[in-house]
C-alpha cells in the first residue's frame, strides 16, 4: 500500500521530532530490500527507500507525539497499513 500512489509520510527521528515528507507532491518508492536474519536479534523484514521532490525541506510537525504523530497538523487522514 505504501508503494501505491504518492503518499505523504510522517518520519520520527531519534529525538522524537516528527517531520512531514512529501507535503506538496508526495513521495515515491525508489528501492527496497528484504532481509531474513539468522539469529533471534537479527532483522527479518523489509526496508523501503522513499524519495520526495519538494521546493522546501520537510516540515517539522509542532506538537506531534508518539501516540498522535498528526497532532501538529490541522487536517490529516492517517492510513494504517498492516500485513
Amino acid at each position: 500500500m505504501l508503494a501505491y500512489g504518492r503518499p505523504h509520510i510522517v518520519v520520527e527521528d531519534y529525538n522524537g521530532n516528527a517531520y512531514l515528507v512529501g507535503r506538496e507532491h508526495g513521495a515515491d518508492v525508489t528501492g527496497g530490500t528484504i532481509a531474513s536474519g539468522a539469529a533471534m536479534g537479527d532483522m527479518s523484514g523489509y526496508t523501503l527507500t522513499f524519495n520526495a521532490m519538494e521546493r522546501t525541506a520537510a516540515n517539522f510537525l509542532n506538537g506531534a507525539t508518539d501516540g498522535n504523530p498528526f497532532a501538529g497538523m490541522t487536517s490529516a487522514t492517517p492510513t494504517i497499513v498492516t500485513s
